[in-house]
């Protein structure tokens, strides 16, 4: 064999391995949207189950407290397990372990929004649910399509995202003192953060899309982190809707009171 037999043969190798590499991304990236809308139905039908637990304990000012000091502690167990199914997808790689922990936030975060649920009427809820999926799959669509621009909104989506927690977090103190004063003062600051809220996790969904796709490419198990971008596409979608139910509820769409 000479060097340009060798060369060629050393060139069509790699060119094999790059596809087979990049049909394997494709297949974990697909994966990564099915733990999604597991995670995001697992939340979705618990978040209505629960709801109607909330409604019995709100009856009375014991059965409130013991429900929040449940809501605490289920949201303390969230935190430990944001951090593991990371840790486990990424670092450890058990494909097994990472995804029912995901099964198991998505549990709790139903848990966690049920007293958000308790407000909305079934098809109000299911309405939201299949838009927000709708939505979502257009965002995806569009990541691709702007793929090589969507970096330069990634430092807005990060800025955008650090300003909302802080002024969620300034608005839901002011508005102790607020709302007795003016109610509709506090209210239409609470309907311009969710807003904000929809808008920022719009421009993340379409950038974490992206990140999630190299994630995968340039993991060594692409099976466990399929689960790790699964989980940032399930927190994109959850917060997304839960943004749409807090502003219908601010505009009182929510059935159970008309």
């Amino acid at each position: 064999m000479n060097n340009n037999d060798f060369y060629a043969e050393y060139n069509d190798n790699e060119t094999q391995n790059k596809t087979l590499t990049i049909s394997e991304t494709n297949v974990a990236f697909a994966k990564s949207y099915l733990w999604m809308f597991l995670g995001s139905i697992i939340t979705f039908i618990s978040g209505i189950a629960f709801s109607h637990l909330f409604a019995i304990f709100a009856q009375n000012a014991a059965g409130s407290i013991t429900f929040l000091v449940i809501s605490i502690v289920s949201f303390i167990v969230e935190l430990v397990l944001c951090n593991a199914i990371h840790k486990n997808a990424l670092i450890h790689a058990n494909f097994t372990k990472a995804l029912l922990e995901l099964m198991g936030f998505a549990l709790l975060t139903g848990f966690t929004f049920s007293s958000l649920f308790v407000y909305f009427q079934s098809d109000i809820l299911y309405m939201v649910f299949a838009t927000v999926s709708v939505y979502f799959l257009i965002l995806s669509l569009l990541s691709f399509l702007f793929r090589k621009k969507v970096y330069k909104i990634a430092n807005f989506a990060f800025f955008g995202l650090i300003a909302l927690l802080i002024s969620s977090a300034l608005i839901s103190l002011f508005s102790i003192f607020l709302y007795p004063v003016n109610q509709v003062l506090t209210s239409g600051l609470f309907l311009v953060i969710n807003i904000i809220g929809l808008v920022v996790f719009t421009i993340l969904t379409i950038v974490d899309v992206n990140s999630m796709y190299h994630l995968i490419n340039n993991s060594y198990n692409k099976n466990a982190a399929s689960v790790a971008a699964g989980f940032t596409l399930y927190l994109d979608f959850i917060n997304i809707f839960i943004y749409i139910l807090r502003i219908l509820m601010i505009f009182g769409k929510n059935s159970r009171n008309n």
